[in-house]
């Protein structure tokens, strides 16, 4: 097989080979394989990717699936709109991901920004003083919400960020999670969980923040259950395989998402469904938002004499959180939407996390908080991000305002789009 070199400006059009060796600035135009690639310079792909090793010592920007036995991120590694799989993944670098990273071993010991993260034994650790890249990572640090534009989702240099962690024994620190679900748990340095499922072993700190611990039987039949871990093909049948059925209620349908031509093509046969039951799948997190908003079009369609004024009452469960689901007739508003910035909502008493489309005002927060639009708050634990001006006590963390700040002091970076008011005591 041919060994392919770009040592300066250069091109891959697909196909097999021994090797690929990028220490210029490089684009994969088609799929490829090989045995092993290295990349020590910039590479940028539009093919699927398949190989035995992959070695990422400089950037690499990935559109298509990456497969690897062997994954090494000494560099920098983002990936869009694209799965991951291997058999192992060492990251000592940076890596984001806007889908699925999936491998039977996981450690990281840089940074991470991830959607969902699955594994059999997976290890998670944020030493972000010993990373360093070169002046892009250096400059996003200091600039998060430019970082959020160019790698498609959030990333902070303080913690890694996975919003959906599912593996057989997770040893983690550092970690900000929306969901985990593990065997065997170990938690150190200041990790933020807002969901915990575990039924085996739990070691937690007291640095960590954990917003409920669900310590029970697997009750969701949809899912499998967490023996089903002690392979990288058994968990893509469910995690990856991207085939997802639910018999929640009277009806069935089918989110298929295996063809490219087909993203998020649904075959959905519908009998009884009503609003009440697709929210209670967008809550509990089966289904997205652009997912929801399809269903929601396709039951309006079959009824076209129903009132787009009419409402409908959703049980949401007692924990304390409180949840906002807002509708423009029967189209669910997203993340992005306009009309999403007219929208305020206000809070008062504490929160762990807040996460706000519109504008908000609340009290103290311990962990983040992000919002579209303006911020006005007490003291935040976290980060802070928004879209607007802020105005608030203390920020333990970094802040990213895209309008003026004022407040009373901030322990790390700071980013404004207006005039920035620090009132230390």
């Amino acid at each position: 097989m041919n060994r392919e070199s770009i040592e300066g400006v250069g091109s891959i059009y697909g196909g097999e080979y021994d090797a690929i060796n990028v220490e210029g600035v490089g684009k994969l135009k088609g799929d490829a394989a090989a045995n092993q690639v290295n990349v020590d310079g910039m590479f940028k792909s539009k093919g699927k990717l398949t190989a035995e090793k992959v070695a990422i010592d400089g950037m690499a920007r990935v559109f298509r699936d990456l497969k690897a036995k062997k994954l090494e991120i000494d560099g920098m590694l983002k990936v869009r709109r694209a799965n991951v799989s291997a058999d192992t993944i060492r990251c000592d670098g940076f890596m984001s991901c806007t889908n699925e990273v999936s491998a039977d071993d996981i450690y990281i010991d840089g940074i991470c920004s991830i959607t969902k993260l699955y594994g059999d034994s997976i290890t998670i650790h944020n030493y972000d003083d010993n990373f360093d890249v070169g002046t892009k990572v250096k400059f996003l640090k200091h600039v998060s919400f430019l970082g959020r534009l160019y790698l498609g989702r959030k990333f902070s240099t303080k913690y890694s960020l996975a919003d959906v962690v599912e593996c057989t024994e997770l040893q983690a620190g550092g970690l900000h999670s929306k969901i985990v679900r593990a065997d065997r748990v170990t938690l150190t340095d200041h990790c933020c969980i807002n969901k915990l499922y575990c039924n085996g072993e739990m070691q937690i700190d007291k640095s960590c923040r954990i917003g409920e611990i669900i310590n029970e039987k697997q009750t969701n039949s949809s899912l499998p259950e967490q023996g089903d871990y002690k392979s990288n093909n058994q968990r893509k049948q469910w995690g990856k395989g991207r085939l997802k059925e639910f018999h929640s209620f009277n009806r069935r349908f089918v989110l298929r998402t295996k063809s490219p031509d087909f993203e998020r093509s649904m075959v959905i046969k519908m009998e009884n469904t009503t609003i009440k039951k697709i929210l209670d799948l967008y809550k509990d997190g089966k289904i997205s938002a652009d997912e929801a908003e399809l269903m929601l079009s396709h039951l309006k369609s079959t009824d076209p004499g129903a009132s787009d004024n009419e409402a409908y009452e959703t049980s949401w469960a007692e924990d304390g959180k409180l949840r906002i689901v807002a509708f423009i007739g029967r189209r669910l508003l997203k993340e992005g939407d306009k009309q999403a910035r007219s929208i305020e909502v206000k809070y008062e008493g504490p929160a762990l996390d807040v996460e706000c489309y519109g504008n908000l005002t609340c009290g103290n927060i311990t962990g983040n908080a992000n919002a579209g639009g303006g911020m006005h708050c007490g003291d935040v634990g976290g980060d802070v991000s928004c879209g607007g001006s802020l105005s608030c006590g203390d920020i333990s963390s970094d802040v990213s305002c895209g309008g003026s700040l004022k407040c009373q002091e901030v322990h790390g970076a700071i980013s404004a789009g207006g005039g920035v008011h620090i009132m230390k005591n």
